[in-house]
């Protein structure tokens, strides 16, 4: 028979009624009882949710959903993002991989001027990102 230190594993072996069987039916019962700790363990860690459920007119809806559409999130998510946000002050930042575009063209050019490289491609370089900084502006209404 197995070694079992733990008190509570040999009480559920107990209740089990696997205490006095064979090798095999224990470990079985192990396995289970492990199943049944992990799973007990993880809903115990479990952050506790809160479910809000706000109505909106249909013409209100429609217009969260079409702002959701436009920044390729769910009206949920949208909802969410815009509510924390606004608790935490922070500024909702949409279509970050095109901003991110813009510095990356922004810091080329910088780079390209320290070392001295043509004009035209440093021009090249900030008129790009001048035309997609103007798009994101038109396109967030900012």
């Amino acid at each position: 028979m197995p070694r079992i230190r733990s008190k509570k594993l040999w009480q559920y072996l107990f209740d089990a009624g696997v205490l006095n069987g064979s090798e095999a039916d224990i470990l079985k019962a192990k396995a289970e009882y492990r199943k049944k700790y992990k799973r007990e363990w993880k809903q115990n860690r479990l952050i506790p949710k809160k479910e809000l459920r706000p109505t909106f007119t249909l013409k209100e809806y429609q217009m969260v959903r079409f702002k959701a559409q436009t920044l390729k999130l769910t009206a949920t998510a949208f909802l969410k993002e815009v509510t924390l946000a606004s608790i935490e002050g922070k500024q909702i930042i949409y279509n970050k991989e095109e901003l991110l575009k813009i510095l990356q063209l922004i810091s080329m050019s910088i780079i390209a001027f320290g070392n001295n490289e043509h004009r035209f491609i440093i021009t090249e370089q900030l008129y790009e990102a001048e035309k997609l900084l103007l798009e994101y502006v038109k396109q967030n209404d900012c």
